[in-house]
């Protein structure tokens, strides 16, 4: 009872300091910094989100060369955030007042500037952390814009590229083309090798956070029946959630046809150096899709509910893969990102879809993604990235 009073004590101090601060703001701004030094780059979302903020990540790298790079991210993603090149030091989105000063005490002089790309939520925290310049995109609901120092326009008008990478390159001035932009965006050298596997596997994602992503059961079996036929192997994955659907999936092979099933059995990292040793990897538009490409791993994705535009293809910032895309659907209810109102963003923002199936990922059948694994899995020419509709 006394630790949950002293928690409930840091939470409301730590919302009063946030407050306070960002009032003072208001009045005071702080001058523009001469050699930036300590730089924070919040990407403290969900993982799909955080992977796609890499490219941002990297180029900052390139624009500061001799200045410290400073990541916040939610506390689940330290471990796999501490893996990004060119990063000094990681740190876990606070939400206690003890945890704000750990965060200044790392940082005695304070950081520079914070690059807040969509999560305009967090700047009240850039303004307690006492951040020299805050660079985002305007607050979509003009709660917080007085606090960014150097604002940068949402485009209402569809730009060239539209990929929320592309889009997140913009902090850097405003211009998003930054050429020679590559994965690897992570180096795993570090992490321990999984069992090895006498044959060439792919990754089969079937985790996703919304029941609409979900593929059939019956067409994730035909898939591994079909790569088993042609000498490589299933790796399945997914989250202890995800138990359910792996043992429908299990229970629809044939007895000859085997698979490695890890649902529910590896850590966010090791599930990463499992993708980072397979041919390819496939799986609904999830964040674990998006880790693969940042690994520079050619990807099979269900584009499903996203819009490939925005989520999927980013040309060169990430590895080759197809993708599946139905695009012209009525029942696309959102035209926002981040809750900036765009009408070149359709998506679809349901737990629960309106029609009779979703024809949105059950139209996509088993026979070409399995002649998109095949050919990424057999191959030994240079992947490329192809999307269909």
């Amino acid at each position: 009872m006394e630790t949950q009073g002293k928690s409930r004590l840091g939470h409301l101090l730590f919302k009063a300091v946030l407050e306070t601060k960002s009032f003072l703001r208001t009045f005071h701004k702080h001058p523009s910094p001469g050699e930036a030094k300590e730089l924070l780059i919040v990407a403290s979302t969900f993982l799909g989100d955080m992977i796609m903020t890499l490219p941002l990540v990297a180029a900052v790298c390139r624009r500061y060369p001799r200045a410290n790079i400073t990541l916040l991210v939610r506390k689940e993603y330290v471990a796999l955030a501490e893996k990004v090149k060119g990063v000094l030091r990681v740190i876990p989105e606070p939400v206690a007042y003890a945890e704000l000063r750990k965060i200044r005490a790392l940082v005695p002089n304070h950081f520079d500037i914070a690059f807040v790309a969509f999560e305009t939520r967090h700047l009240p925290l850039m303004a307690a952390l006492d951040v020299g310049e805050i660079v985002s995109f305007d607050d979509p609901k003009g709660r917080r814009s007085d606090l960014i120092d150097r604002k940068i326009p949402f485009p209402t008008d569809r730009p060239e590229s539209t990929h929320q990478s592309w889009l997140s390159l913009r902090l850097l001035e405003g211009r998003p083309q930054c050429p020679g932009l590559r994965p690897p965006y992570l180096d795993l050298s570090t992490i321990p090798e999984p069992r090895k596997i006498s044959r060439p596997y792919v990754v089969m994602h079937i985790g996703a956070r919304s029941p609409v992503r979900q593929w059939l059961p019956e067409r994730y079996a035909q898939v591994v029946v079909a790569l088993h036929q042609r000498g490589v192997e299933t790796v399945l994955t997914g989250a202890h959630d995800d138990a359910s659907l792996s043992t429908r999936l299990t229970g629809l092979l044939p007895s000859h046809v085997t698979l490695t099933n890890l649902v529910g059995r590896t850590s966010l990292l090791e599930l990463a150096k499992w993708i980072e040793r397979a041919r390819a990897v496939f799986g609904s538009d999830t964040g674990v899709l998006h880790l693969a490409k940042a690994l520079g791993l050619p990807v099979v994705v269900l584009v499903g509910q996203g819009q490939n535009d925005l989520y999927g293809d980013a040309g060169p910032l990430f590895g080759p893969g197809q993708y599946f895309y139905v695009p012209a659907l009525p029942c696309r209810d959102k035209h926002s990102l981040h809750g900036h109102q765009a009408p070149w963003v359709s998506t679809c923002s349901r737990r629960q879809c309106i029609l009779e199936k979703p024809l949105c990922i059950y139209d996509v059948q088993a026979e070409p993604v399995i002649a998109a694994l095949l050919k990424f899995a057999l191959s030994e020419a240079a992947p490329q990235t192809e999307t269909v509709r």
